[in-house]
């Protein structure tokens, strides 16, 4: 499965959906998220000259004004939709995980965003899984700002149903933000990334704890086995 997402910052313009329809066609995406198309009344036409064929179903959110406006797009023979509620609340999530996903403004001011974001992601039991491309996902108009504020948060269910092992930053074209892409890997990869909370960092007790707990683990085998097996255990007395 390929899944392809976008904050597309207004689609009236013709040549953003030939370019979106582009990326979805060269990729044989089976599912696409638009955010901020700034649509209202999109018809089938549209859709179906993006996805480049009409074996397509899709649901969206109009936009408010001149904010917002979300399309889901799927191919038939891959999915099928069991319920979807959207509603429209207003305002802009750019949250980031770390200082380190954000560069050119001061970031002291989001220290307490970070955390709650985080404090977030660790609630609903979400992964953030590890980015490969590029780093950030919006640039402002002078390239000095930069923020990883696009992403996927996933289930861990779902990264080892579908194999997934990251996620893909492309290159900016028609858009300030980057699209990204999510894909399955049906090879044998190995076990599923291990979920970590950089909160734990902030405990005193953190590092000796896991070096105590590490040393007490004891695991027959091959080296890369052994690691595996440790690392699973050791996820488990964290948790």
């Amino acid at each position: 499965m390929i899944i392809f997402s976008l904050n597309l910052r207004r689609g009236g313009s013709r040549a953003k959906r030939k370019r979106v329809g582009y990326h979805i066609q060269r990729g044989d995406v089976d599912i696409c998220f638009i955010q901020e198309t700034k649509l209202s009344g999109i018809d089938t036409n549209l859709v179906k000259d993006m996805w480049g064929g009409d074996q397509v179903e899709w649901s969206y959110l109009d936009a408010y004004g001149a904010s917002g406006g979300i399309l889901t797009i799927w191919k038939k023979k891959t999915c099928s939709l069991s319920i979807i509620a959207l509603e429209e609340r207003g305002g802009d999530f750019n949250s980031i995980s770390s200082f380190e996903e954000r560069i050119g403004v001061s970031n002291r001011s989001y220290r307490r965003e970070i955390n709650i974001f985080n404090e977030f992601i660790e609630d609903m039991d979400l992964v953030d899984l590890p980015t490969i491309g590029g780093k950030f996902t919006w640039i402002n108009s002078n390239g000095k700002t930069m923020s990883q504020i696009d992403r996927f948060l996933l289930l861990e269910s779902f990264i080892e149903d579908w194999k997934v092992d990251s996620q893909y930053i492309g290159e900016r074209d028609v858009s300030d933000h980057a699209p990204i892409w999510l894909k399955d890997n049906r090879k044998d990869w190995g076990p599923k990334p291990f979920k970590f909370n950089n909160m734990w960092f902030k405990h005193e007790e953190f590092d000796s704890f896991v070096e105590e707990e590490w040393n007490k683990i004891q695991v027959k085998g091959r080296g890369d086995y052994c690691l595996v097996e440790k690392l699973k255990t050791l996820k488990n007395r964290i948790s």
